[in-house]
């Protein structure tokens, strides 16, 4: 099996800094997550905001990989081999539908650590939905107001300001 990196360190860590080293490691995961996702970005720039900060965050990150399936769209990180099979998984609910997952990988005979690595990715799952979210109501407004534009040119033209 292999050993996490702390461990291949030449600082011994006890219990206690080994689960806050891992703590804050996924805090600064979720922190970086949400401020790199704008809503400027596309999906696929998403997605690699995720890869670049998720991976770094699991137990074993030079042997983990991802993958983010949305409406049929397979993003898969640089890293990924897709005869991976042993996973965990959370879905990607939007306005109340399922629309996809996050899958985060080991190779080899990794374990994860089932619960905290979990609540990591459905934290992350999360906050991609509620990305999704906005950016369709972004897309919205802006169909919106292209509409008022417009129809407030067709006024001024007619002369009825």
């Amino acid at each position: 099996m292999l050993k996490k990196k702390e461990d291949q360190s030449s600082v011994k860590l006890n219990p206690n800094e080994f689960v806050l080293s891992d703590s804050l490691k996924e805090i600064t995961c979720l922190y970086e997550i949400r401020r790199n996702i704008g809503l400027e970005l596309s999906m696929a720039n998403v997605c690699q905001q995720i890869f670049k900060h998720l991976l770094p965050a699991m137990k074993y990150p030079d042997h983990a990989s991802a993958v983010i399936e949305i409406d049929g769209i397979r993003i898969a990180s640089k890293n990924h081999d897709h005869n991976l099979t042993h996973a965990l998984k959370s879905r990607i609910n939007v306005n109340g539908k399922t629309c996809g997952q996050l899958s985060v990988f080991y190779s080899g005979n990794n374990p994860f650590l089932q619960l905290e690595e979990q609540r990591l990715i459905d934290a992350i799952a999360s906050d991609l939905a509620r990305w999704l979210e906005r950016k369709q109501v972004d897309e919205i407004l802006r169909e919106r107001l292209k509409e008022i534009t417009c129809l407030y040119e067709i006024r001024r033209g007619m002369g009825l300001e």
